[in-house]
């Protein structure tokens, strides 16, 4: 309710509304206006995110689907397919990446409320081979242990005794 009364102060027409079927209608593309966190899709690499506005990663309205932007531009499309040949930490990601983003920007694909960070303290007393800088096989993020990567875990981490 505290979003919707700021979005009206700004000027927007908006009301707040979650139904039983809120969320396959928000998956389906069949709801006007909606909040969720990003869908993301790395947290090493941006291709992975700019995937996600691909021509060819878009469906139809009334489609579930997982990107749920259902937006596209054939220069994005043409930024990513070059970004897709290079290897994460590549230099020549960077300039492709500020191009792709200055098109998205423009676009307004996507209004960013907030930043959430994904810090999670991770205790090796009992276990280790977690996830980090030096061993990024995954993603310690508590969201990620819910939407899959709880398996790969299982198969990583180790007792300590």
């Amino acid at each position: 309710q505290v979003l919707v009364q700021q979005l009206r102060k700004a000027g927007f027409d908006a009301e707040y509304s979650q139904t039983p079927d809120s969320f396959r209608k928000f998956r389906a593309g069949e709801s006007q206006w909606h909040v969720f966190g990003h869908n993301g899709g790395s947290i090493f690499d941006p291709v992975d995110t700019l995937r996600m506005y691909k021509t060819e990663n878009q469906s139809p309205i009334g489609t579930i689907t997982f990107f749920v932007a259902r937006w596209s531009n054939p220069e994005l499309d043409a930024i990513v397919d070059q970004m897709e040949l290079l290897p994460p930490g590549d230099p020549g990601l960077m300039p492709l990446f500020h191009e792709a983003m200055d098109i998205w920007f423009a676009n307004v694909v996507e209004v960013p409320l907030e930043q959430g960070y994904h810090l999670n303290a991770l205790n090796e007393t009992y276990w280790t081979n977690w996830p980090s800088t030096e061993n990024p096989y995954g993603s310690a993020c508590v969201a990620c242990f819910i939407s899959g990567w709880g398996t790969l875990l299982a198969h990583h981490v180790q007792p300590v005794q």
